[in-house]
């Protein structure tokens, strides 16, 4: 009798019938299982490959979102500008309306000027002094008082020029008197002639030691040389001064002048008579006409400049010796010159030239200038009165820029 055939396959042992389909069962399991295994690594990377494309297609929506939000706001502010622009506001960068000011050009006097300063100083003006030696009595004017020529301002102890004054005046009416009545004697040929020559001399010598007694007694009083006004006191009452001594200044503010020291290319231009003007600081910048009255012929070596005086016809109320002056002399003038703001003019290398006003736009004008004024210039070529030119926002304007002109008034 034949026995079982047993078949060992992959770790299993093969009997026939029963025990080989079980093996056959075990094998198709374990094959089952591989593949399984397999199939679900793919899966998982599969699941984390459809991740991945869902998180980028979630970004790419929100980038589309972002960009088609950033459009909407682009062509919003574009229409928001066209209609800024229509209500004369500023529109988008694209079509920039610029905010100016602007002046009309004008007929006016240029005029061509020296620029200086100086200070003012009185023509007459004296520092007064006593001709006696003597102690102050009484003071008789103060700083502030309008004096005239010959008023006392100071008198001086005087007890002995009176004294001899009064011996004099007698010793001279005296004499005077003799030969009044030797003279009606000798008319009568009752006197010698020589005796009347003799009180005739005598009477002149007299009448000099009475005007020199008049002249010390005079001279215990202190009197102003000129008119004008007391600035400044220098002795006491009760002081003793000396002859010569400086007691009283007084200035003439009618003879107020300016003298300016001007270069010497200047001095062909600077002529008397010229016409001037004097801004004084301390007087609130009040102006002050004044004229050429002086000028000096000759050069100052060291400074290089000549001296001009100018004089100040009708003082103001307020000038004083020692104030400072801003000087201007009119040398040169035309009377109907075309004007412009000086804020106008824009030079560039060896070009000036203005933003002329054209409707809403602008466009480049070369000019040629001639004097220039504190707050204009002079145009000699390049634009006619009335023309409109840009005075405030000039530097940010180009030929195809538009403007808005901005009015005040």
């Amino acid at each position: 009798m034949t026995g079982p055939v047993l078949t060992r396959r992959h770790g299993c042992t093969l009997t026939p019938g029963i025990g080989s389909r079980l093996c056959q069962g075990l094998l198709l399991a374990v094959l089952i299982t591989g593949l399984s295994a397999c199939q679900g690594g793919a899966v998982d990377k599969a699941a984390e490959s459809t991740d991945k494309n869902t998180s980028a297609a979630t970004v790419s929506k929100k980038s589309g979102q972002a960009h088609r939000k950033k459009h909407t706001q682009a062509r919003d502010k574009a229409k928001k500008g066209v209609a800024d622009q229509k209500d004369g506001q500023e529109p988008d960068d694209k079509e920039l309306v610029y905010n100016v000011e602007t002046a009309k050009a004008r007929t006016g006097a240029a005029q061509a000027v020296f620029n200086s300063t100086a200070v003012l100083q009185a023509d007459r003006e004296a520092e007064v002094s006593p001709k006696a030696t003597g102690v102050v009595e009484e003071i008789r004017a103060e700083a502030g008082d309008r004096v005239k020529k010959g008023q006392v301002l100071a008198v001086l102890e005087s007890d002995q020029q009176r004294l001899r004054l009064q011996q004099a005046r007698a010793n001279y009416e005296k004499t005077r008197n003799n030969w009044e009545r030797s003279k009606k004697l000798l008319a009568k040929g009752l006197a010698n002639a020589e005796s009347v020559s003799n009180l005739k001399y005598e009477t002149r010598v007299l009448k000099s030691l009475l005007d020199q007694a008049q002249l010390d007694f005079d001279n215990t009083r202190i009197k102003s040389p000129i008119d004008g006004t007391l600035v400044k006191r220098f002795i006491k009452a009760g002081s003793l001064v000396q002859n010569g001594e400086k007691a009283f200044k007084v200035v003439d503010f009618d003879s107020l002048q300016a003298v300016v020291n001007v270069p010497e290319m200047q001095l062909q231009k600077i002529r008397t008579g010229l016409p001037a003007r004097l801004r004084i600081d301390a007087l609130d910048n009040a102006e002050v006409a004044a004229q050429v009255l002086r000028v000096s012929p000759a050069v100052d070596e060291k400074t290089g400049t000549f001296a001009v005086t100018l004089a100040i016809p009708s003082p103001q109320v307020g000038l004083r010796p020692g104030l400072f002056a801003r000087v201007a002399i009119v040398y040169d003038q035309h009377p109907d010159a075309v004007l412009v703001d000086k804020n106008a003019f824009i030079r560039e290398d060896q070009t000036t030239f203005v933003w002329k006003v054209d409707g809403d736009g602008v466009s480049k004008q070369v000019i040629r200038t001639g004097y220039e004024m504190p707050d204009s210039i002079e145009v000699l070529e390049g634009l006619r009165p009335g023309d409109e030119v840009v005075t405030t926002g000039k530097n940010n304007l180009s030929p195809d820029a538009r403007i808005h002109v901005i009015d005040y008034d």
